[in-house]
């Protein structure tokens, strides 16, 4: 019973194309498992709301169009989450002839929502037409991440995934619960669904979510597989095939429901594949496993039988019914010395009274920790300590911190460790073991891909186990080692074709060559400093073929290029070397290694050569070679002197300084000439007028003192009257004039 699901977005076009032709060949597959084999096909996209698809207007009906050209013809059918595209069926026609109708589709972010398909898928598998105690296989084709628990927040969908079937409730075949719940958890996809109804996954992806697949896969069901996709999808028969191969000769044991019952299973098979299963089982062999049960301990609900599901992968479901034997007689002893007074002992174990604990009822609950049992809990090697506090002196640590490391608290002389926070998306939760609590599970190397122990190993107590995977299980085959797991254990990937690892010329490490400085490529095969490829070895060979050194000594240029790595049959002189070089260059598998050398002694020449390689695109290790030498030759004066040439550059850095400052000088002189004549101008075309501001006050100031005047009058009277007198005695004939008084002057 077998169903394809495959992402139904533009991306996977060429796969879609692949598909139908690889039809025919992927059913003589399956015939080669069974004759009697059912086969349908599923279609997923993603949900369609903001931000998975597209939805306006004008893109809901056709995801892949360009919103620029409104007439063009639709390219894509709508989006949508889920679709059953066909019921199972025996009928390769059908088959070829649903692929032949379908279309891709298209939305907007990378994940798709592959497990919203898967879940319906499983849940629906029943009226899917799979068939009961038959292998259920989905092969789940994509090229993308999918959308887990959580995701569908961004659309404001809250309502967690129920697990159950909504397929075809509302429209035939589509999945009608996409805009209501959220999408499912890997856990709710493995064990609600695909251990419960022995659906096996086969995940056919692209390189570039490998390994995100293959981190889901070892969280799936045991035979869970994952294979790598060509770009269009090719090789999907040979995918199909490597995974069928396996799951048909693995037997593997699945505990449902142990309904608190310890089940420990043991295969009895010489290829042991983990803890539950057995590998390479040939048609009509018996494979036999040995199963334990057993009780931690025995209460009064304890039932007197039990009915527990093994899963048989790809078969059927055998049930198992357990008959518990709680009532047993045993000797009891009351209050034995054993149990310090303070339990009995029943049947070899102390049952302690109440407020007692520990293997002999030693310890009293709420009571302190005495220092002997402080004692027991503090480690006695310090490096411990130090490794734990990370420290070179414990001068700082505290005898209190000391105590469980830290780590933990101190009950009766043992450590009860604090167990740690898991980060979210852990696979596994983060645990504190130990005496001392000093060992974790987390606490390891990282590989190169920043997961501890690489994700391809178990962390124990600070070291890498790389003999069983990241969730305990041992290993059928171990392919890594190292410290962080991250290193591959054969040599094979880094042999050639003479099985010569890393060609003698570097060292295998993780599986990969490192080569030594002067060699490169895959297997170190490709030497750049020694042999023909090596600049040095033609250099006394190239200059004497250019400069003819040989017409002035009258030797011959075999002397120098006499060598078993020069073929003078590869030397070729260019005419117009770089146009030849440009044109060489746009070939893909050209490399050109530019060469320099110069003869000082002789002739003082530079000769420009290079060396050609092409390599070959059917055998990269392969390369052809060829000595390309420029016909142009520079010589310098043989009575150059160097004095004059750094006097040379001195003039040469100063003369434009100076020459430049003289030209700024005049500039600026010519501009404030201009400046001046342009004043002067201004002034001869002036008209000017005198004239007072009315403004104006002038500087002094003159008072006139009022009494002054009435005096200066007074005085004058006085003086005309005494004149009158002597004029009137002139006149009398008196000749004696009379005195004025200087009073009456």
């Amino acid at each position: 019973m077998l169903t394809i699901l495959k992402k139904f977005s533009y991306s996977m076009l060429d796969d879609l194309q692949n598909l139908r032709k690889l039809a025919s060949n992927l059913t003589e597959e399956f015939k080669l498992v069974s004759q009697d084999f059912l086969i349908g096909l599923g279609t997923f996209v993603d949900k369609v709301t903001l931000p998975y698809s597209y939805t306006d207007k004008f893109r809901i009906s056709d995801p892949c169009a360009d919103p620029g050209s409104e007439n063009a013809q639709p390219v894509c059918k709508p989006a949508y989450s889920f679709r059953n595209e066909m019921d199972m069926s025996n009928q390769l026609s059908d088959f070829t002839e649903t692929l032949d109708k379908l279309n891709v589709s298209g939305n907007i972010d990378k994940d798709e929502g592959g497990f919203d398909a898967l879940m319906q898928v499983a849940a629906c598998y029943n009226q899917f037409g799979f068939r009961n105690n038959s292998r259920k296989i989905v092969i789940f084709m994509t090229d993308q991440g999918s959308h887990i628990a959580g995701d569908g927040r961004l659309a404001g969908i809250f309502t967690p995934n129920d697990g159950n079937c909504h397929t075809g409730v509302q429209f035939p075949g589509h999945y009608s619960k996409s805009l209501d719940m959220d999408y499912p958890s890997i856990e709710q996809v493995r064990f609600m669904k695909l251990i419960e109804n022995d659906i096996i996954p086969i995940f056919a992806v692209g390189e570039r979510v490998l390994d995100l697949y293959k981190q889901i896969s070892d969280h799936l069901t045991q035979l869970s597989s994952v294979g790598q996709l060509s770009e269009d999808g090719s090789n999907l028969v040979d995918v199909v095939r490597a995974s069928l191969n396996r799951i048909t000769t693995t037997i593997n044991l699945v505990v449902l429901d142990a309904l608190g019952v310890h089940v420990k299973i043991e295969p009895l098979c010489n290829q042991k594949i983990g803890s539950h299963a057995c590998g390479g089982v040939k048609y009509d062999q018996t494979v036999r496993f040995n199963i334990t049960f057993s009780f931690d301990d025995c209460t009064a609900n304890t039932p007197e039988k039990l009915t527990i599901p093994i899963v048989v992968t790809g078969f059927s479901t055998i049930l198992v019914e357990v008959t518990t034997q709680c009532k047993c007689e045993c000797e009891v002893r009351k209050f034995d010395d054993l149990c310090m007074n303070n339990g009995h002992l029943v049947c070899g174990a102390c049952h302690c009274l109440e407020g007692f604990y520990g293997d002999n009822c030693n310890c009293s609950i709420g009571a302190p920790e005495n220092k002997d049992n402080l004692d027991k809990c503090t480690p006695k090697d310090s490096s411990i300590l130090k490794k734990m506090f990370r420290t070179s002196s414990l001068a700082s640590v505290s005898s209190a911190e000391q105590v469980c490391s830290s780590r933990g608290r101190c009950e009766c002389g043992k450590c009860l460790c604090r167990q740690p926070e898991t980060p979210p998306g852990t696979s596994r939760p983060y645990v504190e073991y130990g005496d001392f609590c000093e060992c974790n599970n987390f606490e390891c190397p990282k590989g190169g891909n920043g997961k501890v122990c690489s994700g391809e190993g178990f962390c124990d107590c600070g070291k890498c186990n790389c003999n069983v995977t990241s969730l305990g299980v041992p290993k059928s085959e171990v392919l890594v080692a190292g410290p962080a797991c991250d290193c591959a254990v054969s040599d094979e990937q880094c042999k050639d074709e003479d099985g010569v690892v890393c060609s003698g010329a570097g060292e295998c490490v993780c599986g990969k060559c490192q080569c030594s400085p002067k060699h490169r490529g895959k297997y170190c095969q490709i030497c750049d400093l020694c042999g023909p490829l090596n600049c040095q070895t033609h250099v006394d060979c190239v200059l004497c073929r250019t400069l003819r050194l040989d017409a002035d000594s009258g030797e011959s240029c075999g002397h120098y290029c006499n060598s078993p790595d020069i073929d003078t049959n590869k030397y070729r002189l260019l005419e117009d070397a770089e146009t030849f070089l440009q044109d060489m260059q746009l070939s893909s598998n050209f490399q050109l290694m530019n060469c320099a050398e110069n003869n000082d002694n002789e002739t003082n020449c530079v000769v420009k050569f290079y060396i050609g390689i092409t390599n070959d695109p059917e055998s990269p290790e392969k390369v052809a070679y060829e000595v390309l030498i420029d016909s142009v030759v520079w010589c310098a004066d043989k009575e150059f002197n160097p004095i004059w040439m750094a006097i040379g550059i001195i003039l040469g850095l100063l003369v434009p300084v100076v020459f430049s400052l003289v030209v700024w000088k005049l500039y600026t002189r010519y501009l404030d000439q201009q400046e001046y004549l342009k004043f002067e101008e201004i002034n001869k075309t002036a008209q000017w007028r005198t004239t007072e501001s009315p403004i104006y006050q002038a500087a002094v100031t003159t008072y006139h003192n009022p009494t002054y005047k009435q005096l200066k009058s007074s005085s004058s009277l006085k003086r005309g009257s005494s004149l009158k007198r002597n004029l009137s005695l002139l006149r009398r004939g008196n000749t004696k004039p009379t005195l004025l008084a200087s009073s009456d002057l």
